[in-house]
């Protein structure tokens, strides 16, 4: 019932968007309140963005296995931190199982196809009025990495934000220029995360190739508030732990 209730919500929110603004719900300005334009209103083509002009580019599909790989990398960190392993960073009391959001992935791979490696002002859907994101950017002149790889140093990369990462910043997220060091662990991390959706784009520059690549998260960083509550590990989880996942909540 639930369930039902929530797509019910979903569907006459997003009827409401819709009028006046034709078939893409993206241009309302009610989704990006704080400036847009959002993402979605005007996304690239498919065949890639005008920066892409001239560069070969392509769109990397995300397949289920690899998907799957961003989960697993997303839930293993996270599992860490909430288990409390990763010293000196304190135990989340609440810290969910991330899962897979198509629109997500479709909001990252309109960013990803501008071949400009840049946050966009508004990656807002219906579902999710306050949604986060972290970019990485690959340049290299010999095509010996798999996607797999790519996927894994992009994400290590961001996880290694941590050695920045003091307790006091998960009680509130820093105004500084420190959250600039720490954001993208802090994304992976936060409790009030629990999907996420992935893109990624490849172009040609010169003798170089670049691979771009882009998730988005059903939440951000909110300066000055709690990246994830603290506590024993799992200790609020409603619907208990993940046994895969050590510290996660099932979701």
């Amino acid at each position: 019932m639930h369930q039902s209730i929530c797509a019910l919500t979903l569907l006459l929110t997003l009827a409401a968007l819709s009028d006046g603004y034709g078939s893409n719900y993206y241009c309302s300005p009610s989704l990006c309140p704080h400036g847009g334009p959002n993402v979605g209103c005007h996304p690239p083509p498919l065949s890639g963005g005008t920066f892409c002009y001239g560069k070969s580019p392509s769109v990397i599909p995300m397949t289920a296995a690899i998907q799957a790989h961003i989960l697993h990398l997303h839930n293993y960190y996270r599992s860490r931190v909430a288990s409390g392993y990763q010293f000196p960073l304190p135990s989340a009391a609440h810290m969910y199982t991330m899962v897979w959001d198509d629109e997500l992935a479709t909001q990252a791979g309109n960013n990803a196809r501008s071949c400009v490696f840049a946050h966009d002002r508004c990656r807002n859907t219906p579902q999710f009025r306050t949604s986060g994101q972290n970019l990485a950017l690959l340049k290299f002149y010999t095509p010996t990495y798999t996607v797999m790889d790519l996927v894994t140093s992009f994400i290590g990369g961001w996880w290694n934000e941590y050695q920045y990462t003091k307790p006091a910043y998960i009680q509130a997220f820093p105004r500084s220029q420190v959250s600039q060091t720490i954001g993208h662990f802090t994304m992976l991390v936060s409790d009030r995360t629990w999907k996420v959706g992935c893109a990624m784009q490849h172009w040609v520059e010169g003798k170089a190739m670049k691979i771009y690549f882009v998730c988005n998260y059903s939440f951000s960083n909110i300066i000055t508030q709690q990246v994830y509550t603290t506590g024993a590990a799992g200790s609020q989880c409603q619907a208990g732990m993940n046994p895969s996942y050590p510290g996660l909540c099932r979701t």
